[in-house]
């Protein structure tokens, strides 16, 4: 929340951390009109900022979808610079329609910088959430029930979110599906002050009490000592994602010697090879090899009577079929 919202209502940002009701305020003082919040989400969150490193490497892990509470556009810029087409979800109408092609479905259930005037800022437009935008909580409800869900820095005070997974616990009880969620320690005072030590003993109650309350929900804590640990985290999980992943590229423009025939036939063994070793292939193509190694790949997973084992053979965006 910038600094003048706080400043308008004669208020101190630093001291305040319930942002939603400082928005709230702030709306109240203007007599419904949010204007100045709309300009003031334009203002902080357009498209000055790149992507971070935790959302390139986010990215890059095979994952079909996606939501988010944040207004800003570096997830989806994230996936947009990493080759994927993404089907933005924005809108309510925006769920009726499917972006053909598309590699990963972000939700971004408060809205947007692009649309601040519909974002979802103020205690008054979480209460109306389910009247607002009722199609969102369902769909959060059935990729809940049906998709495992790694939250990232998600404080879990959103209201609708509780009431969307205590649903789901009402409905599944303990058929519930697991999800995970990825949080900070307390961080011990290296100072000796009974002040400090009080506070940080009375933050780990507190820890303690909000795991436990996660796990009726059937989340998962996993915890790390800093911030900086989450990215740690996210490129160890991508290694783990793509440790059989073999990328393949090369051009031929001469086939000696071995001849046409012999070197299709070498390329296309390969990529058979690579798929029956339970390895995927990641293919730049390229004249001649790279082709041809997808092909064989691609032979061989017809075999499969599994339609999505066809999505272990990956196209990259690099061509190999440049002359020089």
């Amino acid at each position: 929340m910038p600094r003048e919202i706080a400043v308008d209502i004669d208020l101190d940002i630093d001291q305040e951390s319930d942002l939603v009701a400082l928005a709230q305020y702030h709306s109240n003082k203007k007599q419904g009109a949010r204007w100045r919040l709309n300009q003031a989400i334009v203002d902080k969150l357009s498209d000055v900022a790149a992507p971070t490193r935790i959302h390139r490497i986010l990215a890059h892990l095979p994952i079909a979808t996606a939501w988010t509470t944040n207004y800003d556009r570096l997830l989806e810029r994230a996936f947009e610079d990493a080759g994927k087409v993404v089907d933005l979800k924005l809108t309510q109408e925006n769920l009726v329609h499917t972006r053909r092609g598309c590699d990963v479905v972000l939700y971004k259930m408060h809205g947007c910088v692009s649309q601040s005037h519909e974002a979802v800022i103020t205690k008054d437009d979480y209460k109306q959430y389910e009247k607002t935008r009722p199609l969102f909580m369902e769909s959060l409800k059935g990729d809940l029930i049906g998709k495992t869900f790694l939250f990232l820095e998600f404080s879990f005070t959103d209201p609708n979110i509780d009431y969307i997974l205590s649903r789901v616990r009402i409905l599944l009880g303990k058929n519930a599906r697991e999800h995970f969620c990825v949080m900070r320690k307390p961080q011990e005072p290296s100072d000796t002050d009974a002040r400090l030590k009080a506070e940080y003993e009375y933050e780990m109650r507190k820890t303690e009490l909000r795991q436990a309350d996660l796990l009726r929900f059937g989340v998962e804590t996993v915890w790390v000592d800093e911030f900086f640990h989450i990215e740690l985290l996210l490129a160890t999980l991508s290694s783990f994602v793509h440790r059989k992943a073999v990328f393949v590229s090369g051009a031929a423009h001469d086939p000696a010697p071995l001849g046409q025939t012999r070197l299709d036939g070498l390329a296309r063994a390969i990529g058979t090879r690579l798929i029956a070793e339970g390895y995927n292939l990641v293919s730049g193509f390229g004249q001649g090899l790279g082709e041809q190694c997808v092909i064989g790949t691609l032979r061989r997973l017809y075999g499969i009577p599994r339609g999505e084992d066809l999505e272990r053979c990956l196209s990259s965006k690099l061509s190999g079929n440049i002359q020089h």
